[in-house]
């Protein structure tokens, strides 16, 4: 049976080879422009090189956002008078 590339060159080396590769994507991304992936108070953010982020909008946001947008507004008590409701 075929070993693993970690078993093949040991964990160590693995972890070398992708610490250029990510030092290497990041220099990349930076001269395009493009931001990074950072966490901030807990939240997943856009870093941008010019040091503005901008938060992530995931499936799970869009989720609570449609479900308060869904939820039925409350309408204070009307003290026992007759409230009329306008079409």
């Amino acid at each position: 049976m075929a070993q693993s590339l970690f078993e093949e060159i040991g964990l160590d080396k693995v972890s070398e080879i992708m610490a250029v590769a990510t030092a290497k994507a990041a220099r990349k991304a930076d001269e395009l422009g493009l931001p990074h992936a950072e966490e901030v108070n807990g939240k997943w953010v856009f870093r941008f090189p010019d040091g503005s982020s901008k938060p992530f909008i995931t499936k799970g946001d869009v989720r609570e956002s449609e479900v308060q947008i869904a939820a039925p507004k409350t309408v204070p008590a009307s003290k026992g008078k007759v409230v009329k409701r306008h079409a």
